[in-house]
């Protein structure tokens, strides 16, 4: 077998001073939108720029060290994160599918997790063209990735993802990115 074009995903622990994210966190507003089930986030209620706080300098290097790696190891040219936020879901929260429009890459760095986190699932994005296939066994439909404190999950931003209702609360700090000195309104 050869396997064709796959979906690289980059996964990365992460030091965090969760202390300091905590605090930080605290001074952004946070609301429901529509993407979340049972959540809220500072999404496009303050800039949109939580990792460019000057108190989260070092998980800012920490994150820009494993997107460097990560792009490397792609052959990708050097990517600038272009907007970044947090969400917090409370118990039965969700993500709905969805995948990150006007960027190349998004991170999900995963924090204050209760036991047992409901993990990330990506949807294959060549189901579409198997629309004549019928299989005996798992169909590669999705794929899931466990979470826990301090990882870092990387992915083509094209790929949608989602989550299954969380069991106790979880907070997620999410970034997108873009090729370094674009911005949207120089590309579209």
């Amino acid at each position: 077998m050869i396997e064709l074009f796959p979906t690289q995903i980059g996964t990365y622990n992460i030091n965090l001073d969760k202390e300091l994210v905590n605090l930080v966190m605290n001074d952004y507003q946070i609301s429901p939108i529509g993407i979340l089930n049972g959540s809220k986030s500072s999404y496009g209620i303050t800039n949109t720029k939580f990792l460019n706080d000057k108190r989260l300098k070092n998980l800012l290097d920490e994150i820009y060290s494993k997107l460097n790696d990560y792009t490397n190891q792609l052959s990708l040219v050097p990517l600038d994160i272009s907007g970044s936020w947090f969400n917090e879901m409370d118990d039965g929260g969700n993500v709905k599918l969805h995948r990150h429009e006007g960027s190349v890459i998004s991170g999900a760095l995963y924090f204050n997790l209760s036991n047992n986190p409901s993990p990330i699932k990506f949807k294959n994005p060549l189901i579409p063209y198997k629309m004549m296939e019928l299989y005996t066994g798992n169909s590669n439909y999705h794929q899931t990735i466990d979470v826990y404190e301090g990882l870092l999950i990387l992915f083509p931003s094209w790929l949608e993802h989602e989550t299954l209702p969380q069991s106790g609360k979880r907070c997620v700090i999410s970034f997108n990115t873009l090729h370094q000195g674009a911005t949207i309104d120089n590309i579209i």
